[in-house]
């Protein structure tokens, strides 16, 4: 996304100054890199005049080799430059909107996997405790646990006065004062053992349920044991379990009450004629066959419209529980069953995609998973994905997954996507300027300030700031280091985690993309880890702010037109769980849907400008009574987390 005005990148910058982040540092000193260029040299001789002739020749031997290998030297220079770095600061900070690169902010992969964390237990005091889908119990109830049930604490307001936790299958928040959540739950749960303890009973399910997504962290065990799968056919996945089977299994059972009520009917006519012969004949004179007759017709015709109605009935619950396939797999591919193995529909996973699948349709078993090891998973066809996870209502059914979700993993992703955009950029000395110029250390202190992380300014300092790992062992992000003969620390990049770099290489080159020298470089560091989840979470909400700023038109004072009245807000996106059989086509206008832009709303005309907190939106889709507005989103997840919001509208002149 691209910042379409000066007022929106501060709103950005701002953002990132509240969490810790900034982009621009000036360097405290510098012992970066410089160029063997004559012309380099001549520009810093100030404080190098004293040296003599000896030292500048072998300074220059040392570049004229390291050129022979291919590599334009860069020297760190041990002499304090505060003067001429801010001077070029200022310069920069004068001309930064005459040439501004368009830069896009980082962006966090969503993943539905979680990040399993520390148990802190709770227990509920009393039965009937609820847990609601946001900190208010007018909101919808999502669970319920009973007296001294057992759940886990994963986040706590500062007042103490609201718990968020899973119980079982059941995420949202609790009040504090429901539970013991201090050393006599953890004695508790210690002494009576955590699977013999009840779990909370699921009120909402995940799909639905807005409080289920407030964090991605799970006290449970994130990462299931693997159980490998493989396809008997070319399959379908489902976000449910399909009606059909259910329907058939009710035939039969319907057909087999016929047969067994029709043998009846039959054992009792043959007794009622057998008790006939003996009565009196009176009796039967007695009897009025006409009105028995249209009594009986009436009750037949009464019982078919009933069973009737209910078929209809039947049918159309079953018409609007129709299952989404999610993804496909070819015959021979491979998954893994992670729920529901021994009934007819078995959960499984398969690359990104997650959902139903008939347990008929897998085989399974020791001789399956020996193939498996012998040839390699990677050997195997994996499920083709028809829908994003975050628009598969099947995606959470668990919270478990054969892969391991890395928070160190999104980062590095992140940083190294964000790092690329800046590819072309020159060097320069002394430089932290990620589109106007850079050294080594200070492009790599830039980038990590952008993420929340603040390291050394130069080379020799960054080497020392965390964890030293071996070069082959370098991950996407983590930082390899270039020593001299003389054990001086000279240039620094950031691994690709494939034996590939990003790095302001020189003012020759730039900022480039480029291998590792292996014979120069001696360590790595790594500063980025699993335990970095207050970096995730402030990426994402920046990232939030970034895509608002970048598409959101903001309205002017003088475009404020009639006041139509506080209305309901909610959000949608194109999924299928929001659009059902109209989802990822354009809206009722006939227009695409675009987020900070598209509304649904019945009562005003196609086309209509409103004005909602501030921003421009256009009614574009209908569906929405009057009163009540709905904002499109990009995806089910942003949709959830919007929940229900209250604003005064306006008509925009």
């Amino acid at each position: 996304m691209y910042r379409r005005n000066i007022a929106a990148a501060a709103a950005v910058l701002f953002l990132s100054s509240a969490v810790g982040i900034s982009a621009y540092a000036a360097p405290q000193k510098d012992n970066s890199a410089t160029e063997t260029e004559t012309e380099t040299e001549t520009e810093t001789q100030t404080e190098t005049e004293t040296e003599t002739e000896t030292e500048t020749e072998t300074q220059e031997t040392e570049a004229a080799t390291e050129r022979e290998a291919g590599f334009v030297s860069i020297e760190e220079m041990p002499f304090e430059i505060e003067t001429e770095t801010e001077t070029e600061s200022s310069d920069q900070t004068e001309t930064e909107t005459e040439t501004e690169q368009k830069i896009e902010s980082p962006k966090v992969e969503q993943t539905f996997r979680f990040f399993q964390v520390e148990k802190k237990y709770a227990v509920s005091k009393r039965d009937d405790v609820y847990l609601y889908e946001k900190k208010n119990t007018k909101s919808d109830k999502v669970g319920k646990i009973n007296a001294l049930g057992v759940l886990h604490i994963l986040e706590e307001d500062d007042d103490g006065e609201w718990y968020y936790v899973e119980s079982g299958k059941a995420r949202g928040f609790i009040k504090a004062k429901y539970v013991w959540a201090d050393e006599k739950a953890e004695r508790y749960v210690k002494h009576k053992k955590e699977k013999n303890i009840e779990t909370a009973e699921v009120l909402k399910e995940a799909y639905e349920n807005k409080a289920f997504l407030h964090t991605q962290t799970t006290a449970y065990k994130a990462v299931a044991k693997k159980k490998y799968a493989l396809t008997k056919k070319r399959i379908k996945i489902y976000d449910s379990i399909p009606q059909e089977e259910t329907k058939n299994n009710k035939k039969e059972e319907t057909e087999k009450e016929t047969q067994e009520s029709t043998a009846s009917e039959s054992e009792k006519q043959s007794s009622s004629v057998t008790e006939g012969e003996t009565q009196d004949n009176s009796a039967k004179e007695s009897e009025t066959p006409d009105s028995a007759s249209g009594e009986s017709e009436t009750q037949e015709s009464e019982k078919k419209k009933s069973t009737d109605q209910k078929s209809e009935k039947s049918e159309d619950t079953e018409k609007n529980q129709e299952p989404e396939v999610v993804g496909t797999l070819e015959k021979g591919g491979l998954c893994y069953i992670l729920d529901d193995e021994d009934q007819e529909w078995s959960y499984v996973e398969s690359d990104d995609v997650r959902g139903f699948v008939q347990t008929k349709q897998l085989e399974t078993g020791k001789k399956v998973k020996k193939e498996i090891e012998e040839k390699g998973e990677d050997t195997y066809a994996l499920a083709k994905a028809k829908v994003k996870p975050e628009d598969n209502k099947a995606c959470y059914y668990t919270v478990t997954s054969v892969k391991e979700a890395s928070v160190s993993g999104l980062i590095r992703t992140s940083m190294l996507e964000y790092a690329k955009q800046f590819l072309g950029n020159p060097y320069v000395w002394g430089g932290t300027s990620l589109t106007k110029g850079a050294d080594c250390s200070g492009f790599v202190q830039s980038i990590y300030a952008e993420f929340g992380y603040s390291i050394p300014r130069v080379a020799e300092d960054q080497a020392e700031c965390a964890t030293k790992i071996p070069v082959e062992d370098a991950l996407p992000g983590d930082l390899i280091f270039y020593q001299r003969s003389d054990g001086y620390i000279y240039h620094v990049v950031m691994s690709t985690g494939d034996g590939g770099t990003i790095e302001a290489h020189s003012s020759a080159t730039g900022i480039i993309e480029s291998t590792v020298n292996e014979n120069d470089a001696v360590w790595a560091v790594r500063i980025i880890s699993n335990e970095d989840t207050d970096i995730l979470d402030a990426l994402k909400k920046k990232d939030m702010a970034a895509d608002y700023y970048d598409n959101a038109v903001i309205a002017k004072n003088t475009e404020y037109g009639s006041y139509l009245g506080k209305f309901k807000l909610t959000a949608y996106c194109s999924c299928p769980i929001c659009c059902g059989v109209w989802s990822g086509g354009p809206t009722a206008s006939g227009a695409m849907p675009t987020i900070d832009h598209t509304v649904a709303m019945a009562g005003l005309p196609f086309g209509t400008e409103l004005i909602i907190n501030g921003q421009v939106y256009t009614v574009e889709d209908l569906g929405t009574p009057y009163g009540h507005v709905d904002i499109y989103m990009n995806n089910h997840q942003a949709a959830l987390q919007f929940g229900v919001q209250y604003s005064d509208v306006y008509l925009k002149k």
